[in-house]
């Protein structure tokens, strides 16, 4: 059986409380975007697939579904090469941050990042100490 993508019709029979059937199509399904940064700032998106459907027909607030999305990566050496592994959307500069191993803290931080002078500044500082611990 191939995996859901989203449009498929579901149709439910005699699952609801009083039998019947109810029928909907699942929304996308997808377009899941994963993203894993390794911390040698390579990064990798692999494909992820809605591979389980849960139906919870006797929720309070009425019946509802979730989704289960896998996805698989290779691991290269070590599980410690991964750095940061973001689901869904996410914020674009934060992400290009930590591609480019600028320091943004957690995600909280995502709308402030230092000013590209700001970066400038520390990159030469610390080449400065570099030299300096070499003489």
């Amino acid at each position: 059986m191939p995996y859901p993508q989203g449009g498929e019709e579901v149709v439910l029979f005699n699952m609801l409380p009083g039998g019947g059937e109810r029928r909907f199509r699942l929304p996308v399904l997808n377009r899941l975007q994963v993203r894993v940064l390794r911390k040698d700032y390579s990064v990798d998106e692999p494909t992820a697939l809605a591979d389980t459907l849960y139906f919870d027909l006797n929720h309070p607030e009425g019946p509802r579904f979730s989704a289960v999305w896998r996805t698989s990566l290779p691991i290269r050496r070590r599980l410690q090469e991964f750095d940061t592994i973001a689901v869904g959307p996410v914020n674009a500069r934060w992400w290009q941050d930590k591609v480019l191993g600028i320091n943004s803290g957690g995600c909280s931080g995502c709308s402030k990042s230092p000013e590209p002078d700001e970066v400038n500044e520390a990159s030469h500082d610390d080449e400065h100490e570099s030299a300096e611990g070499h003489d």
